[in-house]
């Protein structure tokens, strides 16, 4: 199972965003809708600024700001959920944030949210309540059903510390405290970091138990389908939809001239011809072996110049006719004749693709299956939510001030 530490990390102490994505941003994550805030103070227009000062912070920092049963959440562990919302955020859509007007070197609480509706402190502030209080439902139903946690889940619990000592050092600092001040605000302590990666696990041992308990048959599927017939089909979703899987080898042209602005490369015939060359080398000395999936993705790990599947042995999956990649590349798995295990040359701007045929299959059951699947656990977490109620008074909410900084990465 992949470190959920590691996720953790990546998510809360990130500095700077990475990667990019084209849709927009949801102003409530699917999980979240059924969380239901009691304010004793409504956030009022003009915008709300919970923005303190670093003593402010300090002082405030064990202030309980909401309820859920039993539970409490001050100010100093709302500072780790709030600062974890925005890193995840910079991280999911990278330099596209601009495109949502949000600046990350102007301070949050001074800037609309992209739909006009309140700031973009406002809209993390609601993540990270949302968020805590489906962490700490899930984790109390945990404690309530006594399940024992995942042996390996408790491992990476335990390493908690370890990993953040380490991270700290890697970075610069004299102290873990330190660290989390610089990433988290001054109302944050280990001891707070350390309370929310505790109820994170608890959670995920609770939902990934749940979650195994879901049955869904193939004739669940079928009575789906029959139901939703035509929504299905107007989302492209047939029993004769299918799904492709396809391997590649990029090979890029060498040499080239670049323009004066340094922004177009252009090749003459004869290195294309040299690209082509290398590449139908390449495809023969696979054919000359085992000629397997294994093989070919050894060799894509080794030649291939595509930074986005190499590492991958060349694969790219759920592919489709609406997948956003060069025609050629398109054309070439989209033909009607292509079978599973066929092989060719494709020439993209990029260079010369060594091909390869690794899946066709149809995709309504795997479809049907993830609707229902989410269905059913949306049902076990809303009654989570239900049971253990969250009530928030924005009065008391005092969030210390992070230097998120200009670089994009």
């Amino acid at each position: 199972m992949k470190k959920i530490i590691a996720l953790l990390l990546a998510l809360t102490l990130a500095a700077s965003a990475a990667g990019c994505a084209e849709t927009d941003p949801p102003v409530t994550s699917p999980n979240t809708t059924s969380s239901t805030t009691e304010n004793t103070t409504a956030p009022t227009e003009p915008a709300v600024d919970y923005s303190v000062s670093d003593e402010e912070a300090l002082a405030q920092r064990e202030t309980v700001i909401a309820t859920a049963g039993d539970a409490t959440l001050t100010n100093g562990v709302l500072q780790v959920y709030y600062w974890t919302a925005v890193y995840g955020f910079l991280n999911e859509y990278g330099s596209y944030i601009y495109y949502y007007g949000l600046d990350p070197s102007q301070p949050l609480e001074q800037q609309t949210f992209y739909d006009g509706e309140g700031t973009w402190q406002e809209y993390f502030l609601e993540e990270a309540l949302a968020i805590w209080h489906r962490y700490q439902a899930l984790a109390m139903m945990n404690d309530e059903a006594e399940l024992e946690m995942d042996p390996e889940m408790q491992a990476e619990l335990d390493e908690t510390a370890t990993l953040l000592a380490q991270s700290a050092e890697e970075a610069g600092f004299d102290s873990v405290e330190a660290f989390l001040v610089d990433k988290m605000g001054p109302g944050c302590t280990l001891e707070d970091y350390l309370h929310y990666t505790d109820l994170f696990y608890r959670s995920y041992n609770y939902y990934q138990y749940m979650y195994e308990q879901i049955q869904i048959t193939d004739a669940d599927i079928e009575a789906y389908f029959t139901e939703n017939e035509e929504a299905l089909k107007g989302q492209g979703i047939t029993k004769e939809t299918l799904n492709y899987g396809v391997r590649h080898i990029l090979i890029s042209p060498k040499g080239g001239t670049t323009s004066e602005d340094g922004k177009t490369t252009t090749y003459s015939d004869e290195e294309w011809e040299a690209c082509r060359a290398e590449a139908q080398q390449l495809l023969d000395q696979w054919l000359a072996g085992e000629a397997t999936a294994e093989s070919f993705a050894a060799l894509a790990k080794e030649h291939s110049t595509d930074p986005g599947s190499k590492d991958n042995g060349g694969l790219y999956e759920g592919l489709d006719e609406d997948t956003s990649f060069v025609e050629p590349f398109k054309e070439w798995y989209l033909d009607e004749s292509r079978k599973v295990g066929d092989t060719g040359l494709v020439k993209t701007d990029y260079g010369y693709h060594i091909m390869y045929m690794d899946s066709a299959k149809t995709i309504w059951m795997d479809h049907i299956r993830e609707i229902l699947e989410y269905n059913e656990s949306t049902e076990f977490i809303n009654a989570a939510l239900e049971k253990y109620e969250m009530t928030t008074d924005y009065d008391k909410i005092a969030l210390g001030v992070v230097d998120l900084g200009t670089e994009e990465s």
